[in-house]
C-alpha cells in the first residue's frame, strides 16, 4: 500500500477520536467497554459522529446516505426515538486487514396504521482503503461517489472462470465437486450454429452441464415451457425469441465457459405431464450435485430482467476522499453489502423487492445447497460456493456472516460422503434436517402444493441415513418428538385453501411461516411411562414420488393424560392465533401450580 496516499488504520499517537477509535480493532483497544468488546463492534449513535475527524465525517456520509434512500423506498416510515439513540444506531467492526464493516440500524413505526409494533430496517456496509492511483478521475472530495458495476464485466467473468479453472484441479475438497455424472433425462443443446434444442438423453451417457437455478416470477410473467404441445418442437429448435432475458444470460455464459448442454427446469421437464413433473423432481438431487456448475440468479426476480447487466445504484460501489488530520491524502472504497440472510426475518424491509428473489423462494433452498458448485449473481456482487471453499469477487467481503446456506450445503455432501458410523451419521442427519426446515419453511413459493416436492431433493438424499418412513416432512425415527414442531412466524390467515400434509405435519403450515424443530432433550428426560407412544402412521404418496406432495394420512397415538385447564387471557386480534394463555395444572403434576404463556396457535382451522 502508497503510504503517501492510503489511509493507515492505526495513527502513531494520540489523540484517538472517541467516536470512531479511528477504526482501531476492538481487539486492539485497550479502552473499549466489556459491551463492545464482548460483540466486537463499536456502538454509535450517529448524532455524535464528530465532524472534525475525518473517519467519522465518511460514516457521517455513509449513514445519510442510506437513510436518504430508506426514507425514498419507505415514505410511509416514521423513524422513533425511544431515547438514548436507541432508534438509529451504527454498529462498527473495524478488521486487522484495515477492512471496517458497518452495520445500520433504524427504528421505525408506519405513519398511516396507528398501534402497529416497531419495524426495524438494517444496511451493511463495507469501507476498505484505496490507493490513490486506484482512484477515478475528478472525484468530488467529502462525497460518496458512486461507480459502475456489471455482472457481465470483464473483471466479474474473469473471477468466474479463475474459480472454475483453479478448482479443476481437484486439489483438497475440490476433488469431490465434480465427478462426470449421468446426464439429466433432459437437456437444452446449445448448437454450434447458436441454435437451441431439447434433447433427450441416452441412459448412462455422460458430460458436462450446467444447471440454472432461477425465479419463475409471477402468472404473467412465467418463462417458456415444454409441454405436451410443444415437445416436438422444441425437440428440433427452441425459438430464441421465445426466450426469457434470464434464459438468454444463461444460454450466453454457459456459451462462454465452453459448455453445451444446460439443465432448465421449465424447459426439460413437461410442465402438463403430472406423472413426468413427478419422476423428474425426485431427480433434482442428482441434477443439481452432478452439474459442472449451477448459476444461481439472485439479482432478478423473473425472466424479464436479465442478471448479466449493470447493478441497481443501491449497490454500486463508492469511493470517498478525503485527508487525515496530517492533511495527507486518504481515500476509501465503500459498498453496500448484499446479505441474504436478512431476508429471513425482515424481507420487506430489506430489499423491497426482496420477496421475488433467490434467498426468499422455497424451490431455490434444495437447488442451492444441492449443487456441488455455484456461482451466486447477487444484486452487489458475484460469490463462490463449492465443497472445498466459498469466495466473493469483492475480496474484501466478509463472508463469514449469512454463510448458513453454503454451510448447509457443505455438509450436506459431506454427509453423504460419510464413512462415519451409522449412530453418527444418524444424529448428523437428524440435525442437519433441523436446520434445513428452518431455513426452508421461512422461504415462499407460488403453489401450496409446492410445499414438500420443493424440498424433496434434500429428503431423498437424506433418506440413506436416516431410518424409517418420510412422513410429510417428518421422520419416522424422529417420533413422537417430531411433532413438537412450533411456528415463529404470524399467518395472514386461519384457513387452509387446500389440504398439502396432515395437520401434525409442518408442511401443513402455509409457505412462508417460519417453523423451528425441537430438540430432543426434554423428550428424553420424560419417565418411559410418560413418553406417548406412536401406534400407526400412514402417509399416501405417489409411487414415483415418496418424497413429493401428500394425497393422504393419519396418526394414531398413545398417551397419558393431565388434567390442565387453559384460560385465555389476552386474544390479539392484529396477529391471527397470537393469544396469550393462563395454564394450571392438576394434582398430578405437583409443584407447578400455573403459568402465564404467549401461544401461537400451530394447526389451523380448515375452510368450511
Amino acid at each position: 500500500m502508497d503510504e503517501e496516499t492510503a489511509p493507515s488504520t492505526v495513527e502513531p499517537q494520540p489523540p484517538w477520536c472517541e467516536i470512531c477509535r479511528d477504526f482501531l480493532p476492538v481487539g486492539s483497544n485497550p479502552d473499549v467497554s466489556m459491551f463492545d468488546r464482548c460483540l466486537k463492534v463499536y456502538q454509535i449513535d450517529p448524532k455524535t459522529l464528530n465532524e472534525n475527524c475525518y473517519r467519522c465525517r465518511l460514516l457521517n456520509a455513509i449513514f445519510h446516505k442510506l437513510e436518504s434512500a430508506l426514507e425514498a423506498d419507505y415514505p410511509d416510515v416514521e423513524f422513533v426515538d425511544h431515547g438514548q439513540g436507541q432508534s438509529k444506531c451504527m454498529w462498527l467492526s473495524p478488521g486487522q486487514d484495515e477492512v471496517v464493516t458497518v452495520r445500520c440500524t433504524w427504528i421505525g413505526k408506519m405513519k398511516s396504521v396507528a398501534g402497529l409494533n416497531d419495524d426495524s430496517f438494517e444496511r451493511t456496509v463495507g469501507i476498505v482503503p484505496t490507493n490513490q492511483s486506484d482512484m477515478p478521475a475528478n472525484v468530488e472530495a467529502e462525497t460518496l461517489n458512486s461507480l459502475q458495476w456489471s455482472s457481465k464485466s470483464e473483471e466479474s467473468l474473469q473471477f468466474l472462470k479463475d474459480m472454475l479453472h483453479t478448482r479443476e484441479l481437484g486439489q483438497g475438497d475440490h476433488n469431490l465437486c465434480f465427478q462426470n455424472p449421468e446426464f439429466p433425462a433432459r437437456l437444452v443443446q446449445i448448437l454450434d450454429d447458436e441454435s437451441l434444442r431439447l434433447y433427450e438423453t441416452q441412459p448412462g451417457e455422460r458430460g458436462t452441464y450446467i444447471a440454472l437455478s432461477h425465479c419463475w416470477g409471477p402468472r404473467e410473467k412465467l418463462p417458456i415451457k415444454t409441454t405436451k404441445q410443444t415437445i416436438s418442437q422444441h425437440k428440433a429448435c427452441i425459438p430464441w425469441d421465445g426466450l426469457s432475458a434470464v434464459f438468454k444470460d444463461a444460454v450466453w455464459l454457459s456459451r462462454l465457459l465452453g459448455i453445451g448442454y444446460i439443465w432448465i427446469d421449465s424447459l426439460c421437464i413437461f410442465q402438463d405431464d403430472e406423472q413426468d413433473w413427478e419422476i423428474e423432481i425426485t431427480k433434482m438431487a442428482r441434477y443439481y450435485s452432478g452439474s459442472y456448475l449451477t448459476i444461481a440468479v439472485g439479482n432478478s426476480p423473473d425472466g424479464s430482467v436479465p442478471f448479466l447487466r449493470e447493478s441497481d445504484d443501491r449497490w454500486q460501489p463508492m469511493v470517498y476522499s478525503t485527508h487525515d488530520r496530517n492533511g495527507r491524502s486518504c481515500n476509501y472504497m465503500v459498498q453496500e453489502q448484499h446479505m441474504e440472510q436478512l431476508y429471513t426475518f425482515q424481507a420487506e424491509n430489506y430489499y423491497k423487492t426482496g420477496c421475488c428473489l433467490l434467498p426468499h423462494r422455497a424451490w431455490t433452498l434444495q437447488e442451492s445447497v444441492l449443487s456441488s458448485r455455484v456461482v451466486h449473481f447477487t444484486p452487489s456482487s458475484l460469490i463462490w460456493h463449492c465443497r472445498g471453499e466459498s469466495a466473493c469477487e469483492d475480496k474484501h467481503r466478509l463472508l463469514g456472516v449469512g454463510m448458513s446456506e453454503w454451510n448447509a450445503q457443505r455438509d450436506l455432501h459431506d454427509l453423504f460422503d460419510s464413512t462415519g458410523s451409522d449412530e453418527e451419521d444418524r444424529e448428523e442427519a437428524s440435525g442437519l434436517w433441523k436446520t434445513l426446515v428452518w431455513q426452508y419453511t421461512q422461504r415462499k413459493c407460488t403453489f401450496a402444493s409446492d410445499r414438500l416436492p420443493a424440498i424433496g431433493g434434500i429428503a431423498e438424499g437424506l433418506a440413506l441415513k436416516l431410518p424409517g418412513r418420510y412422513l410429510a416432512g417428518i421422520w419416522e425415527a424422529q417420533l413422537p418428538f417430531g411433532l413438537c414442531w412450533c411456528r415463529e412466524s404470524e399467518v395472514s390467515q386461519l384457513g387452509l385453501g387446500e389440504v398439502i400434509a396432515p395437520t401434525w405435519a409442518w408442511a401443513s403450515l402455509p409457505p412462508g411461516v417460519r417453523i423451528t424443530c425441537p430438540l430432543d432433550v426434554a423428550y428424553i428426560e420424560l419417565e418411559p411411562n410418560d413418553r406417548p407412544k406412536v401406534l400407526e402412521t400412514f402417509c399416501e404418496t405417489s409411487k414415483v414420488a415418496p418424497f413429493g406432495r401428500v394425497r393422504d394420512g393419519h396418526m394414531v397415538m398413545e398417551a397419558p393424560l393431565f388434567e390442565v385447564k387453559i384460560t385465555c387471557t389476552a386474544p390479539y386480534a392484529r396477529v391471527p392465533g397470537f393469544v396469550k394463555y393462563h395454564v394450571s395444572f392438576g394434582p398430578e403434576v405437583g409443584e407447578f401450580t400455573g403459568v402465564v404463556s404467549t401461544v401461537r396457535e400451530d394447526c389451523l382451522r380448515r375452510d368450511a
